[in-house]
């Protein structure tokens, strides 16, 4: 079967181009031809990367004037969008018959605006069980779940024990190994801060006052060039612009590979992931299959998400411009939260984290249990459709009695 995805390249630093890249890679051991239609990290030509055909954004910025053309070129049978659906515009229209949209729901309930945006689409494959309710409450009748991923042979521990993972990366990235390692990986890029960078540094404030010797990574873009904050503005009026640190901008935008963030990751104690609203949340699937305990938010799909560490309560909810509410996560709770942390044993929850991972968002076993069974339903419909279409007899054509 020839298969789509129309998401980000698969080469590219970001959350979906991760996915598109293992999702692409394990489509490929099925059997599969694979091609992508980039809408992120690709302009101006055609190209193909380790047997996958990428394909250029057009003029629009999310695809919308191009991805037929694109399923049609390379005669995709399947077109599965990874990217916020309410931004696609007649995609139903547009791929009759072959489009599967896997999108993420961030917030409560599920916009007005994602119902229309998915008319047309075959199944609508939402990320976790809770944005599956949400979808259903707003009356999406053909969706189903398949979660992200993770590669859990390259983001897994670097030694036997949490102890020794630790020293190994900390040796790698010379981080003193008395230092108290939270860190957090999100993108700086809506105001108010979807992310919640602004509750996650207040309370880090607070507990480096009762642990002097912590440090907060967080990997992003700390000025508010896309639409985000100003994270060092953040910090000062905390008071905690020595204790946040931050990637070299120029390193960052370069993109920092999945081998580089695995040992950061290895380097931490724990994963600040108490987002206002996640679709998902990657983050928390690669710093668990690194065997790290993780701190997440109550909302969403987060709750999930999280087999070692802690959930917070949210404080208050929020009104986003989508259409619904994001939930802003307790202060006081991430604060709590680090302290049981900074006691807890960190052995146990290597264990936990790992096993949880292994057992539920490896990449062998959603594929297995996910995409093997819907791809199957897709290769019968359309050997259906092969079969309807011989049994149409092709009409005789009429006799010429009189040529003209």
């Amino acid at each position: 079967m020839k298969i789509m995805i129309h998401s980000n390249a698969p080469y590219a630093s970001s959350g979906y181009g991760g996915q598109t890249r293992y999702l692409s890679q394990n489509l490929l051991k099925l059997g599969h031809e694979v091609a992508v239609s980039a809408f992120y990290g690709l302009q101006g030509t055609k190209m193909e990367a380790n047997g996958i055909a990428i394909y250029p954004i057009g003029l629009d910025g999310w695809g919308n004037d191009i991805i037929d053309s694109h399923a049609d070129n390379f005669g995709a049978d399947m077109v599965i969008s990874l990217i916020d659906v309410w931004v696609l515009k007649d995609f139903g229209q547009k791929l009759p018959g072959r489009w599967y949209a896997w999108f993420p729901i961030d917030g409560e309930p599920m916009p007005e605006s994602f119902k229309p945006a998915l008319e047309g689409c075959m199944k609508a494959i939402c990320m976790n069980e809770w944005s599956l309710k949400q979808a259903e409450k707003g009356g999406v009748k053909n969706a189903i779940c398949i979660p992200h991923a993770v590669e859990h042979t390259i983001f897994k521990p670097l030694g036997k024990t949490r102890a020794e993972s630790r020293k190994i990366a900390r040796e790698l990235l010379k981080i003193p190994e008395s230092t108290f390692l939270a860190i957090m990986v999100a993108a700086n890029q809506s105001y108010p801060d979807r992310k919640a960078f602004t509750e996650q540094i207040e309370a880090f404030a607070m507990f480096n006052k009762d642990h002097p010797n912590s440090l907060a990574y967080l990997h992003t873009d700390s000025l508010p060039n896309r639409g985000g904050i100003d994270l060092h503005c953040i910090g000062k009026l905390f008071g905690a612009e020595n204790i946040i640190k931050f990637p070299k901008r120029y390193d960052y935008h370069l993109g920092f590979s999945d081998e580089e963030m695995c040992k950061l990751y290895n380097a931490a104690d724990v994963y600040l992931g108490a987002s206002a609203g996640e679709g998902f949340q990657i983050g928390l699937i690669e710093s668990q299959a690194c065997g790290i305990p993780v701190i997440s938010n109550s909302c969403g799909g987060m709750p999930e998400l999280t087999g070692a560490g802690w959930v917070v309560d949210w404080d208050h909810k929020e009104y986003y411009n989508l259409g619904n509410f994001h939930f802003r996560p307790s202060v006081k709770g991430i604060y709590e939260t680090l302290n049981k942390c900074y006691d807890a044993n960190k052995e146990e929850l290597f264990q936990q984290a790992r096993e949880f991972i292994l057992s539920n968002y490896s990449w062998e076993h959603v594929m297995k249990k996910c995409w093997i069974p819907l791809l199957a339903e897709v290769e019968e419909k359309m050997e259906e459709k092969k079969k309807i279409a011989k049994t149409i007899a092709t009409p005789e054509p009429e006799k010429v009695l009189i040529e003209v």
